[in-house]
């Protein structure tokens, strides 16, 4: 029921919410990464993330689907909303800069990856091996939404009414008129740009269908070839990580690039309600098809140099023989108690049975004692002459 009603919620908000690359962009970005990592990788990642199959569909649980397992959640929680993006501020000119233009909020996707990098930096010990769980699922999903450069920007206009402190919202507020040739009707920037341009705007089947793992297979594999890591300098993919502050700058530079298409979709976007033009569709599709293809060589990156090994198993699945120890201690806890109260039981049956023989006895007791006493009475009134008919029926 729970992933019917997931199903229904992705499709009835997908106009009103910004999910980030819908799903199937973000699922490409896990199975190219999925494809660059080395086995023993994936497997250790995949490893990190099965604590969490209990309570999910399977398939969001593992590489590449569990790039969708935030959003999953943002369908029934708002906790974690602001670990999506960071809203850098940018103004169209001087002249229509609102006063009081605010910085990013406190707490922003920068913030939640430089948590995750500490999270999965550490050694974990059985008792944190849900938190590690957690910032892997975030890690796959939050890396892809930094490379929308919807998710890099807030538009504050005075000549738009776009003000502090939200401004557009990385376009959410910022309206436009545009239908896919897929018939796909979008009226926010931000979900234009979400599906790529219209271009991907579906959301993951459940339970997955082949038709589904097939468009997934070919349209990476065409990323891949239009977009080689080869066309890339080292420096792009690979930055030093090796400590948090390394790791933060080389994160913060990714968003920053998000941050510089943006100003240029801007530039380029038609006035407020306006229809893009073929134009603008064509270029931004190949861009954005280009950050996806980005993100996933960037997720690889990152991913081959976690140790997820570090991670222990998860309780309830790989710990067999604890969960036998304690459910046999429950039992025998159990047991016990239902030994005490059925002591309990007893003795306050014993009590019950006691009390009633004495009050029936007494009632007994007290009955031939009034007969007696009236047969004296009796005797007594008739020994007086006195008529004991007569004085009953008085």
């Amino acid at each position: 029921m729970f992933v019917k009603l997931a199903v229904a919620l992705a499709l009835v908000a997908a106009p009103l919410c910004a999910w980030g690359w819908a799903d199937t962009g973000h699922i490409l970005v896990g199975e190219i990464a999925r494809r660059t990592v080395k086995p023993a990788v994936l497997d250790a990642v995949n490893g990190a993330t099965r604590s969490f199959v209990d309570y999910f569909p399977e398939e969001v649980t593992r590489l590449p689907y569990s790039t969708t397992f935030m959003d999953y959640i943002k369908r029934d929680t708002t906790l974690f909303d602001n670990y999506h993006f960071i809203d850098f501020p940018h103004t169209l000119s001087p002249d229509d800069a609102p006063a009081n233009v605010p910085h990013p909020e406190s707490v922003n996707l920068l913030t939640a990856l430089e948590i995750i990098y500490k999270s999965l930096k550490t050694r974990g010990e059985i008792s944190n091996v849900w938190g590690k769980g957690f910032s892997t699922l975030m890690l796959v999903h939050l890396l892809g939404d930094m490379h929308q450069p919807l998710h890099a920007v807030s538009l504050f206009s005075t000549s738009k009414d776009f003000l502090p402190p939200l401004g557009d919202m990385g376009g959410n507020k910022y309206t436009l008129s545009y239908t896919s040739e897929f018939g796909m009707v979008y009226k926010q920037s931000h979900l234009l740009f979400d599906c790529v341009a219209g271009l991907w705007c579906s959301y993951m089947p459940h339970p997955l269908t082949k038709d589904y793992e097939a468009l997934i297979d070919q349209e990476t594999a065409n990323l891949i070839k239009d977009f080689p890591a080869s066309d890339y300098e080292d420096s792009e993919l690979f930055p030093d990580i090796s400590t948090p502050k390394a790791f933060s700058e080389s994160v913060r530079g990714w968003a920053l690039e998000s941050f510089e298409h943006a100003k240029q979709v801007y530039a380029e976007l038609p006035a407020v309600g306006g229809t893009p033009s073929a134009e603008f569709i064509s270029k931004w599709r190949r861009l954005l098809r280009e950050r996806i293809a980005l993100a996933g060589y960037r997720l690889a990156y990152l991913l081959e140099n976690f140790d997820f090994s570090q991670i222990g198993p998860a309780p309830g699945k790989d710990d067999g023989d604890d969960d036998k120890k304690d459910d046999d201690d429950k039992k025998d806890d159990d047991d016990k108690k239902d030994d005490e109260d059925h002591q309990v039981s007893e003795a306050w049956r014993a009590f019950a049975i006691t009390f009633g023989v004495l009050f029936l006895g007494m009632i007994v007791v007290t009955a031939t004692v009034w007969k007696r006493a009236r047969k004296i009475q009796e005797a007594a009134l008739s020994a007086s002459g006195v008529n004991t008919a007569a004085y009953q029926a008085f």
